[in-house]
């Protein structure tokens, strides 16, 4: 029997029974924070970022997305039409449905 549970219920005993998760939560929180300062930190104090590089792939994504914005909007009409056909036929067949059991009690 160990010392968190008593003998008649096995319910523990403490108040936070989850705080050994919660300290181990935290604990690796800090580790990974300290972990990504130390790469940044590190980093920063080698050679400067190579800003034309980056500045082209943001250039590059950024031509890219308008054309997601288009069909993004040409898709819509299409799908609020069938959200709205899809709704009318459960609706219907609920509706139906409902009636049927309702005067099932007469055949």
């Amino acid at each position: 029997m160990s010392d968190s549970t008593s003998s008649n219920n096995n319910k523990p005993t403490h108040r936070f029974p989850r705080i050994q998760g919660n300290r181990t939560l935290v604990w690796m929180s800090a580790i990974s924070l300290y972990a990504v300062l130390l790469l940044v930190s590190s980093a920063s104090a080698a050679d400067p970022v190579n800003w034309t590089e980056l500045t082209s792939v943001i250039d590059g994504f950024v031509s890219i997305v308008p054309s997601f914005g288009t069909m993004i909007g040409a898709i819509m009409p299409i799908l609020m039409t069938i959200a709205v056909y899809v709704f009318v036929l459960k609706f219907w067949d609920k509706l139906l449905g409902a009636i049927d059991s309702a005067f099932g009690m007469f055949k």
